[in-house]
């Protein structure tokens, strides 16, 4: 065998030697992560709509997808500034480093509404979709146009259309049902 092959296989066996060295660093962080890895993939997965599709929105594609994404959003801006975001205008959004050009418009008959420390969901003014939800008691609620369900951080649950009125609601419930 001449020098040239050895070197050859000496410099395969630093990479082979290179290369499990990385795999076995892989696998042990890999190993501590553990469960974060699923929940971070499935996180990917819904945020490209599950099926390879792009999501309706940038915070998601369904109403409770987007509310969930929306009470993060509040949740970590109260986190860091120790104030919740404006509740006027376009501030709302902006606060929370979303495009109010987006986010001003309802989508697909609702509009998301970030107040302060609560959040709502509700049925846009004048157009041909119905909102539907069901209240605790199991009775279903029709937000007439102008109503919304309410999200209060201080209990971390969702009313029909007023805290005050102490209406909880399950906001998995929520239908939206367009009219002819």
């Amino acid at each position: 065998m001449g020098k040239k092959e050895r070197e050859f296989g000496q410099a395969l066996s630093e990479y082979a030697l290179i290369i499990a060295t990385i795999a076995l660093a892989a696998t042990i962080a890999l190993g501590s992560l553990g469960g974060n890895i699923s929940s971070s993939l499935a996180s990917v997965a819904s945020f490209f709509g599950g099926s390879g599709s792009a999501p309706r929105t940038p915070l998601g594609s369904q109403p409770t997808e987007i509310a969930g994404s929306f009470i993060d959003l509040m949740q970590q801006y109260y986190n860091e500034h120790g104030r919740w975001p404006r509740s006027w205008g376009d501030y709302r959004y902006a606060d929370l480093g979303l495009d109010p050009q987006v986010w001003g418009q309802p989508i697909d008959g609702l509009d998301y509404n970030p107040s302060g420390n609560r959040f709502g969901i509700g049925n846009a003014m004048g157009d041909s979709y119905q909102v539907y939800v069901t209240d605790s008691r199991g009775n279903e609620r029709h937000l007439y146009d102008g109503y919304a369900v309410w999200y209060n951080f201080a209990d971390h649950q969702w009313y029909y259309h007023n805290i005050q009125d102490n209406i909880p609601v399950d906001i998995n419930t929520l239908r939206v049902v367009e009219t002819p």
